[in-house]
């Protein structure tokens, strides 16, 4: 008789993977369905002035990112001390409570203080990356949360989707309710199906922590001087990245809006739009981001925004809608990939039991590029035009590409065995 073939068992760390996959797609799903709707929601609420509209849309997006900035290195502690797993717990619920209050608000001053205890108390995508990079081996990183930030950006996509149709159907506060309703369901899921996975410490990171923190004598710096090279390295490239990537998100639906000429079905429009950008960072979170895991993740990152500034340019220049949405897509095809790689690069270098307090900094920083970007929106939105602010997206594209290039061409010149260089 032919032998039976034992089964082979999968590892926990990518069962936990799967379960956080979920998690991660329920809450973009469940915030989808609202949040892109604001800048509509508003003028429903009276908010009629095109400057004022123009204004309050950066405002709703500048200060939940300021609020989360404050308290992500916070919630990064207190993963790191308290467990990974209760932060996502907190924060699925919070998320739930905030959906509900946006979809019950009456005026724009209660949206404005909702958004803001958003920051405050909900981050999923920050406790999400803590958990599953705490408990992944380092050659598995990039594609570990390559395939988490597929999961936010599937999950955003179909609720940008979704959520256009149900607020142009149903309206705008029947939007918020069913996202606050997915978001339960997260919660749920998140309780019952994620494990927290207490990981050893990779060796290349130990080694290299050994070396240069040997002495736990001294101030803050002198005892997490394992975290210098980060500080200086990948944090400014995620911070340039985030306000490259989020500065046109807030006015798509006003743009799509001024090209239809009404704002009848804009919000159907828009998300259809946004949706296609969100299913293209996410092919990019699963396909692109393995490269990391094979080459130098500084170097696939330079290429990437080096590919999405040249996609970036022809989004000012034209004025057809199809045209847009075809250069628009490819544009977070190509940088899609880019933040993944770079949390994965700062990620190996850290000791495990350290990750989440450096998933709560990166969030911290990235946060405060997400403020920053509406700001510059604002401006260049009120100065000149929405249109401009794809051009204004090309330049900080380009930017993000040359950092990249001076950082990987700096590294490599780095003697190999010195601690420096076994972090980085």
């Amino acid at each position: 008789m032919p032998e039976k073939k034992e089964k082979v068992k999968m590892p926990l760390w990518k069962k936990n993977l799967y379960a956080v996959w979920v998690t991660q797609f329920l809450s973009l799903l469940g915030f989808a369905f609202g949040v892109p709707i604001l800048p509509y929601f508003i003028q429903e609420l009276g908010v009629t002035s095109p400057d004022a509209i123009k204004l309050y849309t950066g405002l709703m997006s500048a200060i939940p990112a300021i609020s989360l900035g404050i308290m992500a290195p916070i919630w990064g502690m207190a993963a790191d001390r308290f467990g990974k797993k209760l932060m996502m717990i907190r924060a699925m619920f919070f998320a739930f409570v905030v959906l509900l209050f946006l979809g019950i608000s009456q005026n724009i001053n209660q949206i404005l203080i909702i958004r803001f205890f958003q920051g405050m108390l909900t981050g999923t995508v920050t406790a999400s990356f803590a958990l599953i990079a705490a408990g992944t081996p380092d050659d598995k990183m990039s594609y570990a949360l390559g395939i988490i930030s597929s999961s936010i950006f599937i999950g955003n996509s179909a609720g940008l989707v979704l959520g256009g149709l149900a607020a142009d159907i149903f309206g705008y506060r029947t939007s918020f309710l069913i996202g606050a309703v997915v978001m339960m369901i997260g919660f749920i899921w998140t309780v019952v199906a994620v494990k927290e996975i207490k990981a050893q410490k990779p060796e290349k990171a130990i080694l290299a922590y050994q070396k240069i923190n040997n002495r736990k004598k001294g101030g803050w710096l002198k005892r997490n001087r394992i975290f210098l090279p980060v500080f200086l390295t990948i944090l400014p490239l995620i911070f340039i990245v985030r306000v490259g990537r989020t500065l046109s998100d807030p006015y798509v639906p006003l743009y799509i809006q001024e090209i239809r000429g009404t704002l009848e079905g804009s919000a159907t429009v828009s998300g259809l739009i946004r949706g296609l950008s969100s299913i293209a960072v996410a092919a990019a979170g699963i396909f692109l981001t393995r490269l990391g895991d094979r080459h130098n993740k500084l170097k696939i990152s330079a290429i990437l925004m080096g590919l999405g500034t040249l996609a970036a340019i022809p989004l000012f220049f034209t004025d057809s809608l199809f045209i847009f949405i075809v250069f628009y897509t490819l544009v977070f095809l190509a940088i899609g990939g880019v933040e993944p790689l770079l949390n994965s690069q700062a990620t190996i270098s850290i000791p495990s039991e350290k990750r989440g307090v450096l998933f709560g900094i990166i969030a911290m920083v990235g946060s405060f590029g997400w403020a920053v970007s509406p700001v510059i929106g604002s401006f260049v939105s009120i100065s000149f035009s929405i249109k401009a602010i794809f051009l204004a997206f090309a330049v900080l594209l380009s930017v993000g590409a040359v950092a990249s290039s001076i950082v990987y061409y700096s590294e490599k010149r780095k003697k190999p065995g010195t601690p420096e260089a076994d972090i980085l």
